[in-house]
């Protein structure tokens, strides 16, 4: 139905069906929120007790990633199918925890994964339907069993080694002042991974919150990895699945995901880097 992971509202209209809206949120009213307004018939998806197993920061981060069983529960929870065509969003343009959803799903063997990048006005705008109370009533839990998640992650003991590499490169996904150092929202250190190089997630979307064209996406990725081998990290392993999703999109190879990210790393004893310092 949908030849590339990204898509726009433009695209959802235009499209025959059927598919699952899943709407993933995070934060302390994510699951009141979706009840009350979002797209007709979504399935609600919470990234911190859903899409992640918080427990220690300093062994995973903030958000690493649940047991394949426990992942499991949540798609039997969801009545989801690996033959189904899966359209995920939230309300950051598609840069949050709908990418992390969309890695998650493609990890476990889903091939119809897709985000619907864009901001809410514009969906609306559009004609989306965007209405309270939302959830689908009829929704039938699966009997779906554990699946290995089979896409590539990077430990933090191999960290050094990766950056270390000429041919490979660590990207970082958060804002640039994050990864300069300059300011730090939510973890306890200010700082960045050493030889991490920054590629801000949401600076590759437009003014309406969408993705360039594939070509154009393309230039701005290459233009930081180089042909190296790209993993990706930001704070806690969830908005660096949005570089995963745009690398996909933009046609180049699915890129190795550090879950951990900075959330682990600057808790951990390893040194941190600082513009300046």
């Amino acid at each position: 139905m949908f030849d590339r992971p990204a898509l726009t509202a433009h695209d959802v209209l235009g499209a025959p069906g059927p598919f699952v809206w899943l709407d993933v949120r995070t934060g302390p009213t994510a699951r009141a929120d979706a009840a009350a307004s979002g797209l007709r018939g979504a399935r609600f998806v919470d990234l911190e007790t859903e899409l992640a197993s918080p427990a220690d920061p300093r062994v995973g981060g903030r958000h690493p990633l649940p047991s394949p069983a426990r992942f499991a529960e949540v798609r039997s929870r969801l009545g989801l199918q690996p033959s189904s065509t899966l359209v995920c969003y939230d309300l950051a343009s598609g840069g949050n925890a709908a990418s992390r959803a969309y890695w998650m799903l493609r990890a476990v063997g889903y091939p119809k994964v897709h985000v619907l990048t864009g901001t809410q006005a514009r969906w609306v705008s559009l004609g989306l339907p965007w209405v309270a109370n939302p959830a689908d009533a009829s929704v039938e839990a699966t009997d779906e069993g554990p699946r290995p998640y089979a896409w590539p992650t990077l430990a933090i003991d191999a960290v050094p080694a990766w950056v270390a590499r000429p041919d490979a490169v660590l990207l970082d996904a958060r804002a640039p002042a994050r990864h300069r150092g300059e300011l730090e929202p939510i973890d306890p250190v200010a700082g960045s991974i050493p030889g991490s190089e920054n590629l801000f997630h949401a600076g590759l979307l437009d003014e309406h919150g969408e993705f360039p064209p594939p070509e154009v996406l393309r230039a701005r990725i290459e233009a930081v990895v180089r042909g190296r081998q790209a993993a990706v990290s930001c704070g806690s392993g969830v908005t660096a699945c949005h570089l995963a999703l745009a690398m996909e999109h933009a046609g180049l190879p699915v890129p190795t995901l550090y879950v951990g990210s900075y959330s682990e790393w600057c808790r951990s004893d390893r040194p941190i880097a600082k513009v300046g310092a």
